[in-house]
């Protein structure tokens, strides 16, 4: 995050309709790997009994180990993001601040670019269900992608001609 007080949680008052939350671990995910590895041991041969029996292990190991923790809660006017180092903290983030969001899948990373220039960056495993949340929340804020930005130029382009 860049330039943001967090405050209390409590003292955070949203007038909207809770709309969904955020959350660090990746739970289905997980639930993937360790089926998926029950469904390797049913097939009783030799390796992928092996490799079930690893599945369900790094399902385990990443369930218990991954500290999970909210990173967001999205409400119909604002969004709240927690403090990545205390839970207790967060920023409200009301969308009329907004310029735009975008979802980055191959950092994992989600960004929130304000009105006044400032990045608000958060890391989260959960890019895909943060990307829905976002596009259900303010789909009008989503920054347009590279084809879109063309298009556009090139409509501005010929307009002009």
């Amino acid at each position: 995050m860049t330039d943001t007080n967090y405050i209390e949680r409590k003292n955070i008052v949203c007038d909207g309709v809770f709309i969904g939350t955020l959350n660090f671990k990746p739970l289905g995910a997980i639930g993937f790997v360790t089926i998926l590895g029950a469904a390797l041991i049913m097939l009783r041969t030799q390796i992928p009994i092996i490799i079930g029996i690893l599945l369900i292990l790094l399902g385990i190991v990443a369930f218990f180990a991954i500290k999970d923790k909210k990173l967001i809660d999205f409400y119909s006017d604002a969004a709240v993001i927690y403090d990545p180092q205390d839970n207790d903290r967060a920023y409200k983030l009301d969308y009329e601040d907004l310029d735009y969001w975008s979802v980055d899948s191959a950092n994992r990373v989600i960004f929130f670019v304000l009105k006044d220039e400032r990045v608000i960056r958060i890391d989260s495993m959960r890019y895909v269900h943060a990307y829905n949340l976002l596009a259900k929340t303010i789909p009008g804020k989503k920054e347009r992608s590279r084809l879109e930005k063309f298009r556009n130029k090139s409509k501005e382009g010929k307009d002009t001609k």
